[in-house]
């Protein structure tokens, strides 16, 4: 099951954003599971779907547009990232605990930027939002839209 990653605001993109972390399994990835890169992101109807939900207004749009840009380039941040990993053996089985943490890390590195950009768009566009719009904004938060974990079933 894929969950949207969407941030405060809206709160719900972020795309990409994303725990997107590689998990200690020991156990290799399923061989027919695609690679994150492969995968189609979504990350657009996602945008339209949150837009659409908010009833962004033509006054908004420049402050949504914003958050959408930011929610693309985290988008693409992710999957490049976990494209990079991939090539670089992450189902190899020399791959050891330690490396697989700093792995790890580097992914959570990658997404608190990514919600630390975002952050920085939701709130200008938050603060213009009528009080309508903040409790959808905030609805979508509660279900769930706070994680993107689209690269993951």
């Amino acid at each position: 099951m894929r969950k949207l990653l969407l941030l405060p605001v809206v709160m719900g993109l972020s795309a990409g954003l994303v725990a997107v972390a590689p998990t200690l399994s020991l156990t290799p990835a399923r061989a027919d599971a695609p690679a994150a890169s492969q995968r189609p992101s979504h990350i657009e109807g996602r945008i339209a779907y949150v837009q659409a939900e908010l009833h962004i207004t033509a006054d908004q749009m420049p402050l949504w547009n914003a958050v959408a840009d930011v929610l693309r380039q985290n988008d693409q941040a992710m999957r490049s990232a976990w494209a990079d990993m991939r090539q670089n053996g992450d189902d190899d089985e020399d791959v050891t605990v330690l490396d697989r943490l700093t792995k790890m890390q580097k992914m959570a590195d990658l997404r608190a930027e990514g919600l630390g950009k975002l952050l920085t768009v939701v709130k200008p566009l938050y603060a213009a939002l009528s009080d309508d719009q903040k409790k959808n904004a905030d609805e979508l938060l509660s279900r769930g839209f706070g994680r993107m974990h689209h690269w993951h079933s």
